[in-house]
Formats: C-alpha cells, sequence, structure tokens
C-alpha cells in the first residue's frame, strides 16, 4: 500500500456477474472494451416472438428496446437442491443471485461451507414483475400451490436467507433495500462488517430481473429514454433504459488475504453511505449537498488523497436532472484537490447495459474492477456534446470516450464508484488496484488435478473448461491450479482426477480422461465411505532410494524417515539415511541384508502412513504382512518407535546370524501346497504364507526349494525365487527364537488404540494376546495368514487397501486375495524400481481414494506448499427453463379460462424412479397421490416407492400434500404421516385407511387383523 491505513483496506477476492449482453464477467468486460451497447432493438417480427401484444407494439409511444439478461427464464434446480416446480415459482432474481453467490465464491477460491470464519452476505433485489405478471394470475397456481408457497418463493426479505440455507453461510445476511443503490450499499456494508470484525468474508451485490424487458411505452417526463439509448452526460441526454442483471463481489480484509495468498482483484480503501434527507426538491430528486457529503465521507476514511483518484464510475442514468447535479457534487467534492481541468475521467455503465436498478452499482463496480486489473478505461457510451448543464471546462473531469491505457498516477492507479438510490440513499466507494506481488517460483514436479460436478454430463464439461483454460495464455502455475481445485472447490459425486508436470500435459490429460475408455475415468463414490485399510509389506520390497522422491518434496514423510533413522541407529550402528534416499547401485547389495533391509523397510512404511495421516487419511484397519505388522503395531500403539525399531534392528540381525536359506512363491492353494510338503517330507520345508487364494510361499534349504520348484514346474505349475537371503517363517529360525524371547521381555507393551488384523492369526488381533512376548515368537516362526487377513478386514466392512511399501508388492497380493469389485488396492508407490517416480505414485494413490469418495484433508495435503488460489472456470450449470408463462387472454374472458391457454408447463423429472419398484400406480388413492406429488413438486414419472423428501420436498410442502388431499377427498391426514410414511404407496395406504375408518371402523379392524 502507498499510504493509508491496511487494516481499513478490504481486498475483493472475487466476483462474479451476469449482464446484458453477458453470460460472465470475462464477456462483459469485452464487451465494455469494445464500446458495445448490450441494449438492444427489437424488430417487430422479435416482439411478436416475445409476446408484445399487435396493439403495443403499434402504439407510436412504444419503444422497442431493452436490456435483456442472457437466459434469465433458464435454472438448474437439481444443482440447487431444488424441485423444477419450486424453481418455477421462485422468483429469477433470487434464483440468478444464488447462481451469482455460488460463482463468485467459485471466483474466490473457496467453499463456503468448509470456510472455518463467518461468511456475511448483503444483496437486494428489485420489484418481482415475475409475482406480478406471470404468477399472482395465475389462480390454478395458487390453488395448487398455496400462497405461502408463494410467497417463500418471491418475497425481497427471503433473497439472502436462501443464499444462506443453500450455500450454509453462517454470518449476517441481510437482504438491502435501497432502490437503485442496494448494489452498492451492499457492498459498503460488507466492507464495514469486516473492518468491524463482525465477519471473515462477506459476499455482496444485488439482481434485478424484469419478467419483459422487450420494450417499454413512453412517457414524455419520466425517466425513460424516449429512443431505447442511455446518453449519461450528453446534450441528448432525456432519459435511461432499465434493464437485468446481477452482480456479487467476495470481500475480504487486505491482510487476511494478503497471509491466505488470495487472488486479490482490486482493494476497497473506503465506502460511505448516506441519505438526502428531505433538503431537496421532492422525494425523487437529488441533492448536490448530501451526494458531495458521502464523496467526502469515504475519501475521509479511505485516507488517500483526492487527487489520487484518476476515474470515478458515476451513477450516470442520463436524465436530465440526475447528471447535471452529480457532476455538481462531483466537482465540488474533488474539484479543489485537483489543479489540472479535464484530469480525471468519468462514465456510466448505463450507456452499456442500461440500469439495473438494485444490480446497477456492483456492475458499476465490477466495472472498475476489471478496468483496473486490464489497466485499461473503457468508453462509455452515447456521448458526443456535454450536457450544457455541465460545465466540464471548470472541473477537473471529462467524459472518456475511447478505450485508452490507464496511467497510474503515483504508485497504484485509484478510482471512485457513485450510486444513489431513488429516495437519497448514496453510496460512494474508493477503489484501488491490487497490490503488486512477486510470484515466487513453484517447484517442478507432477501435481494432481481433482475436477467433479453432480452430473457426469456436467463432469465431462468440467473437464472441457479446465482443459482449455489450462490451454489458454493465461493459464496459472499448476501448482495454483491444483491447489484450488482441491481446497477452493467442492467435491460432488461425479469424479474425475489427472496427475501431470506440466500445464501442457495436464491439458491433454484432461481431454485424454474425458474421452470414453481412456485413463482415469469417471467415478461416482457410494454415499457411503468405504473403509479404509493400511496394508504394511514384509521383506523384498526395498531397493536404492526407494525413499528419494517423497523425502524430497514432502514434510511429513522427512520427518518421520529421520525420526526412524534417528532410532535405528540409537539401536544399532546403522546409518539407513544415505541407502534410503541415494539411488546408487551400490547401496543394493547393503540393502539385500536382513539386517539392514527389514528397518528400512519398516522407516520408508512407517513415513508413509505418517504421511496419510497427515492428509487427514485414518485407517479404520492396519494390516501387516510379517515384518509390516510391527509397524502396524506400532501405530497402534502396542509399541513406541524406539522400542519398535529395536526389536525390529535385533529381530533382523538375530535372523541374519541364522544359516542361508531359499523362499519361493507358488501358484497354487494352501491345501495344495500342504499335501507337496508332505508327499516329500524330505524337503523339510515349511509353508510360510499363504498371500491369497492360489499364492503360496515355502520356506527352506537352497537345496530343498530348488528340488520344490522342480516338482512344482514339472506338475504345470508356476514357481519362482523369491529375492531373500534366509528362509523366514521355517524351521532355519528356531535358533533365534529363545533369544528373541528374551528381547520382547524388555519392552513395555501397550494396549492397541487401532484395530488391526493378526497375520499370525489372519483375524482381528485380540489385545490380550498382541502384548505378549510369545505372540511375537510365533509371529515370527509361523504361517503368515495374509489371505486369511484380507478376507476379514473385507469382512469389516473394509473396501480400499492401501499399500503404505515402498513398492506395490502389497497392492498386488491384496488384490489376489480381493477379486472384483467393490474392493481395491491402492498402491501409494511405484510398482517397481526405475518406474513411477514417487512423488506420482503417492499423487495417483491420492486420487484413486478421493475417487472413491474417502475424506482428505486438502488444506493439510498443501499446508507445506506455497500455493495461491487462482481463477478457474466456473460450475457448468446444467439449466433449463423453468419459467410460468404469464397469461394468454385469448378469447378467454377470466382468469379461470385464460389458465386453460396456459397452463403450468410440465417440468422435467429430476430423477428416474427407483425400477425395483412398479413406477404405475395401482389403485385410485395411488393415483391421487401420484399426481398430487407431480403438481406440487414438478417431477413425472413417480415410483410408488419414491421418497418425497430426496425428491426435494420439505415440511412445508409436505403440509401442502396433505392440505391437497383433503381438498379433494374431504379426508384430513395429519402432515405426520408423510414424515412416517414418505413415500406415495405409503401416503395411499394411509388415506385408504383414513377412509374405511370413517365408513366403517369395523371393516378397517378386520383388514388389519388380517394383514
Amino acid at each position: 500500500m502507498s499510504d493509508g491505513n491496511a487494516f481499513q483496506s478490504v481486498a475483493i477476492i472475487g466476483a462474479a456477474g451476469r449482464f446484458p449482453g453477458a453470460e460472465n464477467i470475462g464477456q462483459f468486460w469485452a464487451n465494455l472494451a469494445a464500446g458495445v451497447d448490450s441494449i438492444r432493438r427489437y424488430s417487430p417480427e422479435e416482439l411478436e416472438a416475445l409476446g408484445v401484444s399487435a396493439e403495443l407494439r403499434s402504439s407510436p409511444s412504444f419503444v422497442p428496446a431493452g436490456a435483456r439478461m442472457p437466459a434469465a427464464e433458464d435454472f438448474d434446480p437439481e444443482f440447487f437442491d431444488m424441485t423444477p416446480r419450486e424453481a418455477e415459482i421462485t422468483d429469477p432474481q433470487h434464483r440468478v443471485l444464488l447462481e451469482c453467490a455460488y460463482e463468485a465464491m467459485e471466483s474466490a477460491g473457496y467453499v463456503a461451507s468448509r470456510y472455518r470464519g463467518a461468511i456475511a452476505l448483503y444483496a437486494g433485489v428489485g420489484l418481482n414483475t415475475y409475482l406480478l405478471h406471470n404468477l399472482l394470475p395465475r389462480t390454478d397456481l395458487l390453488r395448487t400451490l398455496g400462497m405461502h408457497q408463494l410467497l417463500l418463493g418471491n418475497d425481497k426479505c427471503y433473497a439472502a436467507s436462501r443464499i444462506a440455507y443453500k450455500m450454509n453461510l453462517r454470518g449476517e445476511c441481510l437482504s438491502v433495500d435501497t432502490a437503485c443503490s442496494s448494489g452498492l450499499v451492499s457492498v459498503a456494508m460488507a466492507y464495514r462488517s469486516l473492518i468491524s470484525h463482525e465477519c471473515d468474508m462477506a459476499l455482496a451485490g444485488g439482481a434485478k430481473i424484469n419478467a419483459s424487458d422487450s420494450g417499454y411505452p413512453y412517457e414524455a417526463g419520466s425517466i425513460n429514454s424516449p429512443d431505447g439509448r442511455c446518453r449519461a452526460f450528453d446534450a441528448q441526454a432525456s432519459g435511461t433504459v432499465f434493464g437485468s442483471g446481477a452482480g456479487i463481489v467476495v470481500l475480504k480484509r487486505l491482510e487476511d488475504a494478503l497471509r491466505d495468498r488470495d487472488n486479490i482483484q482490486a482493494v476497497i480503501r473506503g465506502a460511505a453511505v448516506n441519505n438526502d434527507g428531505s433538503a431537496k426538491v421532492g422525494f425523487t430528486a437529488p441533492s448536490v449537498d448530501r451526494q458531495c457529503d458521502v464523496i467526502h465521507q469515504a475519501l475521509s476514511f479511505s485516507e488517500v488523497a483526492p487527487e489520487s483518484i484518476s476515474y470515478v464510475e458515476a451513477h450516470g442514468t442520463g436524465t436530465r436532472l440526475g447528471d447535471p447535479i452529480e457532476m455538481a457534487a462531483l466537482a465540488e467534492a474533488y474539484g479543489n484537490a485537483r489543479t489540472r481541468p479535464q484530469s480525471c475521467a468519468v462514465g456510466s455503465v448505463k450507456t452499456n447495459i442500461g440500469h439495473l436498478e438494485a444490480a446497477a452499482g456492483v456492475a458499476g463496480l465490477i466495472k472498475v474492477v476489471q478496468a483496473l486489473r486490464q489497466q485499461q478505461m473503457p468508453p462509455s457510451l452515447n456521448f458526443d456534446q456535454p450536457n450544457p448543464a455541465i460545465d466540464f471546462a471548470s472541473t477537473p473531469f471529462y467524459v472518456n470516450t475511447r478505450l485508452r491505457p490507464w496511467p497510474a498516477e503515483g504508485e497504484l492507479r485509484r478510482a471512485a464508484v457513485s450510486s444513489f438510490g431513488l429516495g437519497g440513499t448514496n453510496a460512494h466507494v474508493i477503489v484501488e488496484e491490487a497490490p503488486r506481488i512477486v510470484p515466487q517460483a513453484t517447484r517442478a514436479g507432477p501435481e494432481l488435478l481433482l475436477c467433479s460436478a453432480k452430473t457426469s454430463s456436467a463432469l465431462d464439461a468440467v473437464t472441457r473448461r479446465l482443459a482449455d483454460h489450462l490451454g489458454s495464455a493465461s493459464a496459472a502455475a499448476l501448482a495454483d491450479t491444483a491447489h484450488t481445485l482441491a481446497c477452493g472447490r467442492e467435491h460432488f459425486s461425479h469424479r474425475r482426477f489427472v496427475v501431470a508436470d506440466s500445464v501442457e500435459q495436464a491439458a491433454g490429460a484432461l481431454v485424454a480422461s474425458s474421452q470414453a475408455g481412456r485413463a482415469s475415468p469417471a467415478r461416482t463414490p457410494s454415499t457411503e465411505p468405504a473403509g479404509i485399510a493400511f496394508v504394511f509389506p514384509g521383506q523384498g520390497v526395498q531397493f536404492p532410494g526407494m525413499a528419494a522422491d517423497l523425502y524430497r518434496a514432502q514434510p511429513a514423510y522427512r520427518l518421520a524417515l529421520d525420526e526412524c533413522c534417528a532410532a535405528v541407529q540409537r539401536a544399532s550402528t546403522i546409518d539407513l539415511k544415505p541407502l534410503l534416499i541415494d539411488a546408487a547401485a551400490e547401496h543394493a547389495t547393503h540393502l539385500d541384508q536382513t539386517d539392514i533391509a527389514q528397518p528400512a523397510i519398516f522407516a520408508t512404511s512407517y513415513a508413509m502412513a505418517k504421511l496419510w495421516q497427515s492428509w487427514g487419511v485414518r485407517p479404520n484397519v492396519l494390516l501387516g504382512h510379517s515384518l509390516g505388522e510391527y509397524v502396524v503395531a506400532c501405530l497402534a500403539g502396542v509399541f513406541t518407535l524406539d522400542d519398535a525399531l529395536a526389536l525390529v534392528t535385533r529381530r533382523a540381525r538375530l535372523m541374519h546370524r541364522m544359516a542361508p536359506g531359499s523362499m519361493a512363491a507358488l501358484r497354487m492353494s494352501e491345501r495344495e501346497a500342504k499335501a507337496l510338503l508332505q508327499a516329500n517330507p524330505q524337503w523339510q520345508c515349511d509353508l510360510a504364507a499363504v498371500n491369497a487364494t492360489t499364492a503360496v510361499v515355502v520356506s527352506g534349504t537352497h537345496e530343498a526349494i530348488e528340488q520344490c520348484l522342480l516338482v512344482v514346474r514339472d506338475q504345470g505349475c508356476e514357481g519362482q525365487i523369491l529375492r531373500t537371503s534366509h528362509a523366514f517363517h521355517s524351521r532355519m529360525q528356531d535358533a533365534m527364537l529363545d533369544e528373541f524371547r528374551t528381547e520382547l521381555t524388555r519392552v513395555a507393551f501397550g494396549m492397541p488404540q487401532l484395530p488391526f488384523v493378526s497375520c499370525l492369526t489372519g483375524q482381528l488381533a485380540e489385545p490380550g494376546r498382541v502384548t505378549t512376548p510369545q505372540y511375537w515368537v510365533e509371529q515370527l516362526r509361523n504361517t503368515v495368514r495374509f489371505a486369511d487377513g484380507v478376507a476379514s478386514a473385507a469382512a469389516s466392512g473394509i473396501q480400499i487397501f492401501i499399500d503404505m511399501g515402498p513398492a506395490a508388492t502389497a497392492a498386488g497380493m491384496t488384490m489376489a486375495s480381493l477379486g472384483a469389485q467393490p474392493f481395491k488396492a491402492i498402491a501409494a508407490a511405484p510398482a517397481r524400481q526405475g518406474g513411477t517416480d514417487g512423488e506420482t505414485a503417492v499423487l495417483k494413490a491420492l486420487g484413486e481414494l478421493w475417487l472413491r469418495g474417502a475424506d482428505v484433508a486438502w488444506d493439510k495435503v498443501y499446508a507445506h506448499r506455497q500455493c495461491r488460489r487462482v481463477e478457474l472456470p466456473g460450475y457448468p450449470f446444467e439449466r433449463r427453463r423453468c419459467w410460468v408463462e404469464p397469461l394468454v387472454q385469448a378469447d378467454a374472458h377470466s382468469v379461470e379460462a385464460s389458465a386453460v391457454v396456459a397452463p403450468v408447463p410440465a417440468a422435467v423429472p429430476v430423477r428416474k424412479p427407483d425400477q425395483a419398484y412398479p413406477s404405475g400406480p395401482r389403485s385410485d388413492s395411488e393415483s391421487l397421490v401420484a399426481s398430487i406429488w407431480e403438481e406440487l413438486l414438478g417431477v413425472q414419472d413417480l415410483g410408488l416407492h419414491d421418497n418425497f423428501f430426496a425428491l426435494g420436498g420439505q415440511s412445508l410442502l409436505a403440509t401442502r400434500v396433505m392440505t391437497r388431499i383433503n381438498e379433494i377427498t374431504g379426508v384430513e391426514l395429519p402432515v405426520e404421516t408423510i414424515f412416517d410414511r414418505p413415500t406415495i404407496s405409503g401416503v395411499a395406504q394411509a388415506l385408504f385407511e383414513r377412509q374405511v375408518a370413517l365408513e366403517d371402523p369395523e371393516l378397517l379392524e378386520r383388514l388389519l387383523a388380517e394383514l
């Protein structure tokens, strides 16, 4: 900041808007920069298609111009958990404001429901012409839905509350109504709330949707323009054109935004609001003095020099009275500070898009923010000669009529925005360009990009939008993009991810992933998160440098590995770290030695588990294969880390002293393996492990294992020697058991705090047993029952098994035990040495876990990174027409008759009925209930067992269901009925029972007895 107090400054970190001729802010700025007039002039054919009567079209006073917002009739009800009927009877101003609020938070890179602080909302809407012209005349709607439902969807006072409810905003939420200044007054209120620490983030803005923007009758002397053009400050100015649009900005205290590395678009340095009071000609007339006062207040509070303001976005309605008064107030407030005439530009966005009333002020603010970001001043349109009542030559102002560079006066560019409401509520805001932040160099490496949506078609659109964005010149650093997608987006049920090293690679992978049958397909997780097991491998997975990638990239992994290496050095003279983080080939010989391999595998597996736990991934069960069970016991609290590594180091050293031996993996069942060994007792081999249904390991001397393999291969079975130096889990370890038992007696066992599966029994570990030396002696000597352990975990509800080892061996064994879906074994490390790097592997594993619906603490995943939140493409709402047409009078003479001409449109079903049940009603009661649900919910093709509340019904609508049943049948059912029996068949059965009870109580008793 160049001057002033930073603690009084508020950052604009997000924005969204829909304006005439622009579906988003990007299009809005492009139109402004190009000088596009978005006030449309309609041909007679267009007016006829828009429903303008022939009589009105032919009137000489009719002005065929309007500033229409694109697709005001359309909405995505399912995205916001609304039924089609609820959307149809909701004020479109509420709907578009809700969409903009969601999009603005996306622009800021935050999810409102996950934000820890208080988010406030201040927003206004205009007069509800949709209610007046489209809904209230429809007595058929009133009769069906009731006035209360219509008011809930259309009263101004619910505009902000509905957004707070849908987005889980917990700060102060107020509907603001100061007429034309509502949007900018909302911004000023949000600013004050933030600097007084009443909230931590705030949304502010407004919306105005006219049910028809297809022209208007001109009345001489009115505020409307006679020719459909807004000519702010021009000699020909004679009125304004009202239009439809909406805009919302997201605000945050500047120091907080800087700390959180937010995408700061601009800074509000000060804001003020006042009212004209009664010192003016009339209620609708503006006041020079009070407009001047509000400007002085904003400047004083901002503590910036008035001469540093180089642009003013004026209220500029293009009226003969308003424009001269506004310029007089500006000249008085700014004139004394600026000695150079015509050194400050003024403009009015109303010349581009018309007067958006409740959204006018925030539209002007968004225009200024974009101009500051682009360092350009866009033209104000329709200005040829100055209004003779405005002496521009004696003021510091000039009307900017072309796109021009915006030079900085001093250190930072500054602007002001004015908005004046009919009735006298004035607002003025001082805006400054964002502080210049030197981008930090981002490390090279793979990034995980997450895409999700509520439907599969929307997911494809999300993927394409992101790919296009990354392929553009404006694509942010890949790390910032990944961070924003993970931490600043909602995670919906339809999911897809890619891992990439560059923006170009990411864009290509996203395109490929959205094509059927390609990598990283979409997935819809189940509603209930699957249970997770951490799986830890035994010996044989080690290789030089197996910890190098994660040690470099992940602090949590590095810290845990350092702790393990230190513990090993305390227990022995072994320095593990060089072997683990250096991939030199000469380290392979050392790592093949049992006394080094076992603590090395323990260290990397433990570090991997600590990394996943640091990301908020909590296992429901732990499972280890032989050596891996020591990591399990340590994580569960049976051993301390020092004790665990001392035991592992001692165990490995004792094993290393035993006579060398071999182990072989055989492709056969446990029964077949036992029969083979019993038939050849001379081998003196033992069954060391049962890893899967047809995967076992035998252990013995080198000679015996070679003989075993010859026999097995002669029988047509597969078999291969494993990379081990000794015959583990065999009689060849017996000589060390007593000495190891002595080591175990020195350990203070703790009761397990996490459930884990015993590889000795293949069942959940018994706390009283795993805390004894005898258990761990038997665990060393006897058969590893890994396959049974996997089966036990799966039976307890585990569906996801994450291999914590440095290679994917345990994941392969797990899948061999599990087979098909819904189970999934995920390798958190490369399949082998020299394959995928470790960081890419762990990010892919994290993506796979997320793909299946697991909870991940994404803020902790990125806690050690200096990533920024960046603007990314927003959600692709799947909008459709949700609009009740106004009555078509035709030859009808009453509203009742007219309703036949313009029926309530049939809505698209929310979802298909449950195919497990018949979709058609089986009785008159079911037909009646189904028809009532269809008309109230706007859903067709209902199933008899569809849940009323799952379809979007709520308590007030449930009451209306019972009212409609009573109106049609005369039978009163308590509203509790639909809560107890929330299906068509359930309510219909209750209705039938009540009807029978009213007609013949004894018959009902007999029927119920028979049932």
